[in-house]
């Protein structure tokens, strides 16, 4: 704001126009030259420098619109217009006060404007409240001991009543028993949420059984945000799972922020999902859900049918989709479909997860083969990072032939597979264009140790197969011992990159589909090191490598430290030391650097890490 503007503002509030001569605050500034104003009284002086209407000016200093004051302060008086005034106290002259009317005490910024205050923390309570069943009394859960009268200081003896009474930043502490009925946490149900800063948490002590009756095999529902559920053993109790009935853990809706830590989920061979994140239909789904040191097994159906460990929902309502879901340090097992399936339609026409992260998890096949599909199936999916994960044991079966540990396909992109130890199974990773209406792009697979790949059971013996899908990258992997072919790529793909990769003892080292011969922009294989079973040169289709199949290509021993015993890092002397090529992985599978000449293969020879 001008000069000029501010002090014609100055003098609007003092209510002074006329009588400090303000007029001249009306006309154009000059551009060249400071504005021109009238003398009021002509008496010779400027009305700006004339601070009183008369012509006289206060010899006490002090500036008043009747000229005068009480003199020897040198102040201003409250109703004058000179730049130092401010009219409403908050330490800005009024000159350059864009607020004039600031209240007083408020602070201010540079321009005299009231700082808004920052918005008060969420109020919680903080309290700590105790549930004991076997207490014959209900008290007002504030003690672990049972109360001595109803309602006295006492453990609650009712667990959804210690539910309805959680406020932001309670923690509810369940004594030893089995909690036998149906959970539903929910505003609806008169639940309160917590915040970001102060989550409500319930929280297990060894003993605590939660368990799904006869009638509804829903043992926890939970619709609220951050809410935490930690050591309890969740268990169903009931007759076997139908679709109707699926899930012993369910967190459903928009919610946010929602914790499941050690919790034991025994599906006992009857529910159709141990644990789902699942959204509602037009209302919205979870954000933001973290699931941690969790076993999660026995999940199985009557019929021959599809029973998860762990599930993640797609949704068909536009702008929505599970976002933001961390399952870290979970173990797996015994479930007839999948460890963890993120889901899509057949048609490949929902709004699939975004933002997945699985890691340092255990998956395993628990059973006689057929049953058990995958440790891991993307269905489709966006920023999907699966890492230091253990697959072992899958092999076909009637609902997923294939037998895939690790599988992506129908749809997705920017999927990042690394460090994970994968073995004993038909396939340790597939990416294929399923029956969805779109195939994966983007996968990114490096670092990982496949190796032990079988044909037993009808199986195929393949470590990786690339078939129908875009920008596929294997990089930095060390695979060993395939009874099928190491590697395997199909035609229709375009972008795939196999590079800086240990193939050792397959029935062919890579299987590469001859129609992809020599077109660099569909695949490129460079800076391998191939062995077969007889540590000769390894094979491409069948036929040892050259420098058109396998280009800048290693023959070589890798000498690893313990081959027999999976210890799969490099001993000095290596083949494969100093001879790959920089392809952007910066750090090898135990997290060590790699410098600019890269070792092939998961690990960095390195004496220092």
């Amino acid at each position: 704001m001008m000069a000029a503007a501010r002090r014609l503002l100055a003098c609007l509030l003092a209510g002074i126009l006329l009588a400090s001569g303000c007029y001249g605050m009306l006309e154009e500034d000059s551009v060249n030259e400071p504005p021109k104003t009238p003398d009021d009284q002509d008496d010779g002086t400027d009305s700006i420098d004339d601070n009183s209407t008369d012509g006289s000016n206060g010899s006490d200093g002090s500036n008043s619109s009747d000229g005068g004051g009480e003199g020897g302060d040198g102040g201003n008086s409250s109703d004058g217009s000179g730049e130092g005034d401010d009219g409403d106290g908050d330490g800005v002259a009024d000159s350059d006060d864009d607020c004039p009317d600031t209240p007083a005490g408020a602070e201010v910024d540079a321009d005299g404007c009231q700082v808004e205050d920052p918005p008060e923390p969420p109020a919680f309570s903080d309290a700590t409240h105790f549930v004991n069943l076997s207490c014959p009394l209900a008290g007002d859960g504030e003690s672990s001991s049972c109360a001595d009268s109803a309602a006295g200081p006492g453990a609650f003896n009712d667990l959804p009543a210690a539910l309805l009474a959680l406020e932001a930043g309670d923690l509810l502490q369940l004594a030893p028993g089995r909690y036998v009925g149906r959970l539903v946490i929910a505003e609806s149900e008169g639940h309160a949420n917590g915040n970001h800063t102060a989550p409500i948490t319930v929280r297990g002590q060894s003993g605590v059984e939660v368990v799904g009756d006869q009638d509804d095999r829903v043992s926890l529902q939970v619709k609220t945000s951050w809410w935490s559920f930690e050591d309890l053993r969740v268990v169903n109790d009931g007759e076997s799972a139908t679709a109707v009935t699926a899930g012993q853990v369910k967190v459903r809706g928009p919610t946010e922020g929602v914790t499941l830590r050690g919790l034991d989920v025994d599906g006992q061979m009857r529910s159709m999902v141990g644990i789902s994140i699942d959204c509602i239909e037009g209302i919205g789904c979870p954000a933001n859900t973290l699931l941690e040191n969790l076993t999660v097994y026995d999940q199985w159906l009557a019929e021959d049918g599809d029973a998860h460990c762990v599930y993640l929902d797609s949704s068909a309502t536009a702008g929505d989709r599970v976002e933001q879901t961390t399952i870290r340090n979970l173990t797996a097992y015994g479930c007839d479909g999948d460890g963890v399936q993120i889901h899509q339609d057949k048609e490949g026409l929902k709004n699939s997860p975004n933002g997945i992260l699985i890691e340092e998890s255990h998956f395993y096949r628990a059973y006689a083969p057929g049953r058990e599909e995958n440790a891991i199936d993307v269905k489709a999916g966006t920023n999907v990072t699966i890492r230091n994960n253990r697959m072992h044991g899958f092999r076909p079966t009637n609902t997923s032939p294939p037998g895939s540990a690790l599988v992506i396909h129908m749809g997705g992109g920017d999927t990042l597979i690394e460090g994970n130890d994968i073995w004993d199974s038909s396939y340790a990773i597939k990416v294929t264009h399923g029956s969805g209406a779109g195939s994966p792009r983007n996968v990114t697979i490096r670092n990982n140790l496949l190796h032990d790949l079988t044909m037993a059971d009808y199986g195929h013996g393949i470590a990786v197969y690339i078939n129908d899908v875009d920008d596929v990258k294997l990089l930095h992997n060390t695979i060993i011992r395939c009874e099928g072919a190491c590697v395997e790529v199909t035609d229709s793909v375009t972008g795939v990159v196999i590079a800086d990769n240990i193939v050792i003892d397959g029935s062919t080292e890579l299987e590469i589909s001859t129609q992809l011969a020599g077109n660099t922009s569909l695949i490129e294989i460079h800076h391998n090191l191939l062995r077969d079973s007889q540590g000769g040169r390894g094979r491409v289709n069948g036929n040892p490598f050259n420098d058109i199949s396998c280009s800048e290509c290693v023959d070589g021993e890798p000498l690893f430290s313990d081959s027999v015993g999976n210890d799969f890092h490099l001993l000095a002397g290596s083949a494969a030391i100093d001879v790959g090529l920089d392809v952007g992985v910066e750090f090898d599978a135990d997290g060590c650097s790699r410098d600019s000449s890269p070792d092939i293969g998961a690990y960095e020879w390195t004496t220092q890490c």
